[in-house]
């Protein structure tokens, strides 16, 4: 290795490389000088990663990370070593070890008085590479079929790759499918790499507990894309030639799915605060009589202008009232935003008396809490329709009402229609659509409740199916007025959801008896009729449900 001083930065430049990355070529490189092709790869708040096609045909492309140091913290954590110099050493100690990564070919530091004030790491670009998250997200659009030999493959080339690493010390403290590139070679070969080394490491030997740990932080990343089969086959991959991992395979898989469950608990809480902070997913919202918050893709002067006066959605001639009450008004309404057609859906909480406001004096509005309850079914994956933008108005403090706006679900129907007027002409047909929908409707909920949601209001008629040509039907969940989000959902809590969604479908001729035995097995996922989880939800929905109807003077039988 050779040092380079120039004007207090600082170069070290890989042995190799240094009759092509001179000192005047370096700083060229940072400055995007003697550059043809650039582009951001990558952007934080603590680092910028950009990809670099040199004019020299002698220097290949090249990858230019620049690190932030936003807060005087960071400046103290690298009084001793920068965040690229411990990249820069881990990956010549991790090719040492004959483990996949990328290649550093110079590393730039600026410091005075000790203090890190500029500092880059430039590496040579992986051709015909991309991350895995990205890789994995192409492929399940470009292939519907859930199972393939090609996946198969990819799961059990991604199980070993990572055994590799766990085999001979490398612990990365940030494991995600980001920090993981894929090359597919043109005979079918599959590399990986390891990418952002800076919180990456090394030891002698990996304890369970570490390798758990890193597992599930990848498992996390896969937990709403892939199957529990899938899941498995990776582990079973991984534990191969392991004996203390082949002999308590199921133990480990427990333990890797528990940690995978707190880590995503603790990452949904951390990323719901989002939606009500300005950055690149959101964008806050202030005129002189309201504010709220706007999802960015919505961002267009012709939302704004209906956001500065959204009462005006209500007299418009193209809406069409949903409903007119003195507590809540709703409307659909056509709007075009950015040159495309969109359908909203506009919800207006109002003012109904003075203990209303005195309620909500100190408490945020029903808008802004259904707004944030929405996005954390979008960050669970739970499909609903997505939410655009909230508001409030107050006036010397008081709430005088509130709105929430999300996009119209097209060619849909709530579930409860589309099961009085009949699924299908032919009797078979029909018991097939009802069949997939229990099993949809189940998963769903299922996954709602595991997940810590409680609707509180389940009903047919908040569930909206929709249906287009050629393709399945699909659910979406409606009026998340009362919904809350809790770290865990009670058998009590689920049963009170079930028993509502099952006292709506009563007048229901299309719902029998053994249909209702049916969801519910779906919904606990298991096979047997006679199973005691069975039996004692079913027990507890009949109470609640039985609870719930006499007060409307009915029984259920």
């Amino acid at each position: 290795m050779k040092t380079i001083y120039h004007h207090k930065l600082k170069w070290i430049v890989k042995e190799e490389y240094q009759s092509i990355l001179s000192t005047t070529t370096l700083d060229q490189l940072i400055n995007l000088e003697g550059v043809k092709e650039h582009k951001i790869v990558r952007t934080l708040s603590s680092r910028t990663v950009r990809y670099l096609k040199p004019s020299s045909a002698e220097i290949p492309p090249l990858y230019l990370k620049e690190y932030h140091l936003s807060t005087p913290f960071e400046s103290i954590k690298t009084l001793f070593l920068s965040p690229a110099e411990r990249e820069w050493y881990n990956a010549q100690k991790i090719t040492q070890k004959n483990a996949s990564t990328f290649s550093p070919l110079a590393l730039g530091k600026l410091r005075i008085f000790g203090v890190l004030k500029k500092n880059y790491l430039i590496s040579k670009s992986i051709d015909n590479a991309k991350s895995l998250k990205e890789y994995t997200q192409d492929y399940y659009l470009s292939h519907p079929v859930c199972d393939t030999p090609e996946k198969r493959k990819l799961i059990v080339a991604l199980a070993k790759f990572i055994k590799n690493l766990h085999q001979k010390g490398i612990f990365h403290q940030d494991f995600h499918w980001g920090n993981i590139l894929i090359e597919k070679a043109k005979q079918g070969a599959i590399y990986f790499y390891l990418m952002d080394l800076h919180r990456v490491k090394l030891k002698s030997k990996l304890t369970n507990r570490e390798k758990i740990k890193n597992l599930a932080s990848l498992n996390t990343c896969f937990y709403q894309k892939a199957r529990r089969t899938e899941r498995l086959r990776f582990l079973k991959a991984y534990a191969e030639g392991s004996e203390q991992w082949e002999v308590n395979y199921p133990r480990f898989a427990y333990l890797i799915e528990e940690m995978t469950d707190k880590m995503l608990r603790k990452l949904w809480h951390k990323r719901g605060k989002r939606c009500v902070k300005q950055n690149k997913y959101f964008i806050p919202f202030k005129s002189s009589t309201y504010k709220g918050f706007i999802n960015r893709d919505f961002y267009s002067p012709e939302l704004l202008d209906l956001l500065y006066n959204p009462d005006r959605a209500f007299s418009e001639p193209v809406s069409t009232i949903i409903k007119d009450s003195h507590t809540t008004s709703s409307c659909f309404m056509p709007l075009q935003i950015a040159g495309e057609k969109f359908e909203l859906y506009i919800k207006r909480y109002n003012y109904q008396n003075i203990f209303y406001a005195l309620k909500n004096l100190f408490r945020t509005s029903r808008g802004k809490r259904v707004w944030k309850v929405a996005n954390g079914f979008v960050l669970r994956t739970i499909p609903i329709p997505l939410p655009i933008a909230f508001l409030e108005q107050r006036k010397g403090g008081v709430l005088t009402k509130s709105f929430f706006i999300t996009q119209k679900i097209d060619q849909s129907i709530p579930l409860i229609t589309l099961f009085q007027k009949g699924l299908s002409n032919a009797p078979t047909e029909t018991a097939k659509i009802k069949n997939e929908l229990l099993q949809q409707v189940a998963r769903i909920l299922r996954r709602m409740h595991e997940q810590g949601i409680w609707h509180r209001d389940l009903k047919a008629s908040n569930l909206l199916v929709q249906k287009k040509a050629g393709q399945k039907e699909k659910l979406y969940l409606l009026d998340l007025d009362g919904t809350r989000i809790k770290r865990k959902i009670r058998n009590k809590d689920r049963t009170k959801d079930l028993a509502r969604l099952n006292a709506s479908l009563l007048d229901t001729k299309t719902i029998s008896m053994p249909d209702r035995v049916r969801f519910l097995k779906y919904y606990l996922n298991v096979r047997k009729t006679r199973d005691q989880k069975v039996r004692e939800f079913w027990k507890a929905m009949v109470w609640h449900t039985q609870k719930k109807l006499k007060k409307a003077g009915r029984e259920f039988v």
